[in-house]
């Protein structure tokens, strides 16, 4: 055997015994790092969830109070439904839809606009049922007809 194959074998033994320790240091790394990435991510994508549930809380929050004062204030003018006060605070209020208010019946007895509402009777719906008991609703969110929308019920009691 020469001494130029046997220095080639060496050098070949060598770059393979020191290369085995060193993938294994580098796969242990990176899949710690892995491990380690993953964990921040879903720790930041948590905390976005929990921030955009608590916005999602608040506007709930929100428009129950806002539809809490209109049925105040409707209260407060004896009970008699006001048009120009409903398609102000829609003008207002460009989140609203469509603003109604029904009897104990079912039958509605002022809106803004003139499209139907539901096309089942009232008093069979959920919401409707809720606020007659005296307790406000709040329905889940469902995405609209309307691309990039989403609608959500809220129904008072006057």
């Amino acid at each position: 055997m020469s001494f130029d194959r046997l220095k080639a074998k060496l050098i070949i033994t060598f770059i393979l015994i020191s290369s085995v320790p060193l993938i294994f240091f580098a796969t242990v790394v990176y899949r710690k790092e892995a491990e380690l990435v993953r964990k921040k991510v879903l720790s930041h994508l948590e905390s976005i969830v929990d921030q955009n549930t608590l916005m999602v809380e608040e506007f709930h929050i929100e428009r129950t109070r806002d539809l809490n004062l209109l049925a105040l204030t409707t209260q407060e003018i004896g009970g008699e439904c006001n048009t120009t006060h409903l398609n102000k605070m829609h003008q207002e209020h460009k989140i609203y839809r469509h603003i109604f208010m029904a009897n104990k019946e079912g039958s509605i007895i002022c809106q803004n606009g003139t499209k139907p509402v539901f096309g089942r009777r009232l008093v069979d719906q959920p919401w409707f049922k809720t606020a007659a008991q005296g307790k406000s609703f709040v329905g889940d969110v469902a995405s609209s007809e309307i691309k990039e929308r989403y609608d959500l019920l809220i129904a008072v009691p006057l």
